[in-house]
């Protein structure tokens, strides 16, 4: 079983070869949507919009709350 360390750069290697394919991957899995066209478009309006956020915006939240509880 891969630990922390190496299913990271896992992920980064998978980033490098095709960013694209990553992305829809992600989207694919976390959503459910296996229709290549649906996929694409997500992609699309993912990369053309710099606030969209491929990860909760929550996840921030969450780490802020972690940084005043310490």
């Amino acid at each position: 079983m891969r630990n922390f360390e190496e299913m990271k750069k896992d992920l980064k290697e998978l980033m490098k070869d095709n960013y694209k394919e990553f992305v829809k991957s992600l989207i694919s899995i976390e959503k459910g949507i296996n229709d290549k066209k649906t996929l694409d478009f997500l992609y699309d309006k993912y990369i053309e919009n710099d606030d969209f956020k491929l990860l909760n915006e929550e996840f921030e939240f969450l780490e802020d709350d972690m940084e005043l509880e310490m």
